[in-house]
């Protein structure tokens, strides 16, 4: 009998996964999972790369001695999962969702939407998810309307009560100095991975058009060292009214995040 743990579990989306669908096939969109998609999940998940030789050239993959997160991908949706809810889990799937997110402005036009949520959760060998943390990340991700990720209430109400935003500017700030280890695991931080950002959001009623708004929370700053534009340049062109909305609110955030940064 599997007993149900307190973790964070981050959900996402691939956005214009039908049309993606359409303009290659299932067949050429399977090719495009295999080659980009999946390896760039996997190597978002794990915090060290190797080399390895395949037809003899050296090629760079996930070492998997390095897992930050667990990982599933079903279809157009990606899970990570945390072992718990510690700060330490925080950062790593904080981390990996930083890291998917770039990936998704990479060049093959399908980035991600996604949300960290919070709760507990049943992740047994049949592969079967079960939890509050699950329907916590679901309803985040679908709440929002960009290719962006966020924490979700639930989850940014959990981190503040645990004190894991203020030992978070604590870790960051060590990192900034130049520490090499920081609680005993290399990283990669910045203190402003996170910020704070009027998130765009949509609402399904049952009877009616889609309700567009914002909610402030914190949001993944995905912009750092990423080429100018990639926002622009992610989307395929589309007359469909909410796929323009996403990409405009996407362009939005990264005009705000460059004008803020300098």
């Amino acid at each position: 009998m599997y007993e149900p743990r307190n973790c964070y579990v981050a959900m996402f989306d691939v956005l214009g996964f039908k049309q993606l669908r359409a303009l290659r096939g299932t067949s050429g969109l399977h090719r495009l999972y295999m080659r980009a998609i999946v390896p760039s999940v996997q190597h978002a998940a794990v915090s060290r790369r190797k080399t390895v030789t395949v037809d003899g050239q050296p090629c760079l993959v996930p070492d998997e001695t390095s897992w930050r997160v667990a990982l599933r991908v079903f279809s157009d949706t990606v899970v990570y999962m945390t072992a718990d809810d510690g700060l330490d889990s925080f950062l790593a799937v904080t981390e990996a969702s930083f890291e998917l997110l770039r990936a998704g402005f990479c060049g093959f036009r399908a980035p991600f939407r996604g949300a960290i949520g919070h709760g507990d959760l049943i992740d047994e060998p049949a592969h079967v998810l079960i939890g509050s943390a699950v329907e916590d990340a679901h309803s985040g991700e679908q709440s929002q309307a960009w290719a962006g990720c966020c924490l979700t209430p639930n989850c940014q109400a959990f981190v503040q009560d645990a004190g894991h935003l203020t030992a978070w500017d604590e870790v960051m700030a060590k990192a900034a100095e130049g520490a090499d280890e920081v609680n005993g695991k290399k990283r990669w931080l910045d203190r402003r991975l996170l910020v704070e950002y009027e998130i765009p959001t949509q609402h399904k009623p049952n009877d009616g058009p889609i309700r567009y708004g914002t909610r402030r929370g914190l949001a993944v700053d995905w912009t750092f060292n990423m080429y100018e534009g990639a926002a622009q340049k992610s989307f395929h062109p589309s007359d469909d009214r909410r796929a323009m909305v996403k990409a405009n609110n996407t362009r939005t955030l990264e005009a705000w995040a460059r004008a803020k940064n300098g």
